[in-house]
């Protein structure tokens, strides 16, 4: 890959800069370091933990240099970000999106916790969506959608519902909805899919200012092989288990105040917390899509 992107860049004669990561975290301090450099784009090769990483790099507070617009070459195992995107994951893709792109501005979602805060650009989870990701190195052979279910079947086999309490909150004069009882998954998502194109939350867009949560509850083995099939497709709501809600804000913690294990993007989160604030942080991710910059009107985004 790194050969044919130089090959690629070099061909089109674009001036570069080509960074390799070398340890978990360094995709963070080389984004961080783009955009203090005043760079124009920044192209991201990687699945959405690599762009997770970089996000948070781009996107530290304290940092006064405009944002450069993201571009990313998917080379993940989900890349679920890509999904919402509309353009082919190719090198030549993306050298079109470097010359004839537009910017679009995306939501992401912020979580704070015990004083800490992250970024994600698709997906916060607790429950079983831990567990998954603990499993995955094991079915590593299988392409992303196949790797996350067979994990998520070996999954289900050992798992224990936690009690789980999601509040739900909008605007300030909105009252507070509160969902509670054992749960198998509490995810909230940005985007409509996870684990490689499992439409989990398929009503989800990354521009609404929202973010979107399914809870799934405690159920038997028949309940989640009747359901299983509705979820993968996406035509799982209304079902009397799964609850799916939109809120600006949302609040997640054991009803029995245990420490909760999460993953954002992928990623297993590398503390444990009682409590976890999220939150839709409305488009202050640019990302380069097909068209030009400055079209008029509304850009349709998937």
């Amino acid at each position: 890959m790194e050969d044919r992107l130089r090959q690629a860049l070099d061909e089109r004669r674009h001036p570069y800069t080509l960074c390799l990561t070398e340890e978990p975290g360094h995709a963070e301090d080389l984004a961080r370091l783009a955009r203090s450099q005043a760079v124009e784009r920044i192209m991201v090769v990687g699945g959405d933990g690599t762009l997770h990483e970089a996000v948070n790099g781009l996107l530290e507070p304290e940092a006064s240099a405009p944002i450069p617009p993201v571009v990313l070459l998917p080379v993940g195992t989900g890349n679920d970000f890509h999904r919402m995107l509309d353009y082919h994951g190719s090198v030549s893709g993306a050298m079109d999106l470097l010359e004839n792109g537009r910017t679009v501005e995306f939501d992401v979602g912020c979580a704070r916790w015990d004083g800490r805060s992250r970024y994600f650009v698709n997906l916060f989870g607790v429950g079983v969506d831990v567990e998954v990701l603990r499993r995955r190195t094991t079915y590593k052979r299988l392409p992303g959608g196949l790797q996350y279910l067979a994990a998520l079947t070996s999954a289900l086999v050992a798992f224990r519902p936690i009690p789980l309490r999601v509040e739900l909150m909008g605007h300030e004069d909105e009252e507070v909805e509160v969902i509670e009882g054992p749960g198998l998954l509490g995810a909230v998502t940005v985007g409509p899919s996870v684990g490689g194109g499992i439409l989990l939350c398929p009503g989800a867009t990354p521009r609404d200012d929202r973010l979107d949560l399914c809870f799934v509850r405690s159920m038997g083995p028949w309940a989640i092989a009747r359901n299983l099939p509705k979820v993968l497709r996406g035509r799982h709501a209304g079902a009397s288990e799964i609850q799916l809600r939109r809120a600006r804000k949302m609040r997640i913690q054991a009803s029995d105040d245990r420490s909760l294990d999460f993953e954002m993007d992928g990623e297993l989160g590398p503390f444990r917390a009682q409590a976890i604030e999220l939150e839709s942080r409305p488009r202050c991710l640019p990302v380069v899509l097909n068209g030009t910059d400055g079209a008029e009107g509304e850009p349709e985004v998937p």
